[in-house]
């Protein structure tokens, strides 16, 4: 990898992980082998209420930890939050994976429709006015 090559650290926003996992077919630790250290949280997707968790080298979350309490970083009573994203975590693929079916049926059921049109937003300034012509166009011989 070109950050290893560079002695560099990746690190991986995970937030949607779990979520990437299920659309890719892979696990959440495929993914994460990418990076020396990834986020994930435990609301998005997951739906724990709050909490996020790092994961990393032991001496990088030593530092990152120390960094959280110099920093003020902390809760009291934070066991019934942690427990909540345990089960989301322990629930996360099962309820990932029927969430992309339901969606993937919500959008068959989209598409067929005849009553439905999908309009989409696009932030249009003069750049990319054009692209948006072209792709209106080609939507709209494909009706």
């Amino acid at each position: 990898m070109l950050a290893e090559r560079r002695g560099l650290k990746v690190h991986m926003d995970g937030a949607r992980i779990y979520n990437a996992a299920v659309a890719c077919n892979t696990t959440v630790k495929h993914i994460a082998s990418f990076a020396d250290t990834v986020q994930m949280c435990f609301s998005k997707g997951l739906g724990a209420p709050v909490g996020s968790i790092v994961v990393g080298p032991k001496a990088f979350i030593d530092c990152a930890r120390h960094s959280r309490k110099a920093l003020g970083g902390g809760w009291r009573q934070s066991g019934v939050l942690a427990a909540a994203a345990h089960v989301a975590l322990d629930h996360a693929e099962a309820t990932i994976k029927a969430d992309h079916e339901r969606a993937k049926k919500l959008s068959k059921m989209t598409f067929d429709s005849r009553r439905i049109r999908m309009v989409l937003n696009w932030n249009v300034n003069d750049e990319n006015l054009e692209t948006i012509v072209q792709v209106y166009k080609k939507f709209v011989a494909q009706l």
